[in-house]
């Protein structure tokens, strides 16, 4: 959330414009949409976060923080961004290695960095990854 009011107040763009041009486009993203509320409720999505029981969850004034939440996106455009992760096309080398570093150890064999996890597997592998 801070990082993109930051972007925001030093572009003088809105969020879901920097985005569009920085991650969108690169990416060659067509569905990837920023939830705004001034256009659409959160009640009409087809989509719905839902509990541990199924149950819906509601509304809720968190949703309208841009940075965190409200970025909406088909599997298939995931896969999109996986790539462009990979090529270079997001961001560069040097920071794909920041970004995939191990900044703080959350339990054994997890560690979190700069908005990415990392699960070191027995077999030697690392998966990165994050929950949101």
């Amino acid at each position: 959330m801070m990082l993109a009011y930051i972007a925001e107040k030093a572009t003088g763009k809105h969020f879901s414009e920097l985005v569009t041009q920085y991650i969108k486009i690169p990416a060659g993203l067509d569905s990837m949409h920023i939830y705004n509320p001034k256009n659409k409720t959160i009640e009409s999505y087809p989509v719905k976060g839902l509990r541990g029981d199924y149950s819906i969850i509601p509304d809720h004034q968190l949703n309208h923080i841009y940075g965190d939440k409200s970025v909406f996106i088909n599997c298939l455009e995931l896969f999109k961004i996986y790539k462009a992760f990979r090529k270079g096309l997001i961001i560069n080398q040097q920071f794909m290695e920041q970004m995939l570093s191990k900044q703080i150890k959350a339990k054994e064999n997890q560690y979190y960095g700069f908005g990415i996890r990392t699960t070191l597997l027995d077999n030697g592998e690392q998966w990165h990854y994050h929950n949101g």
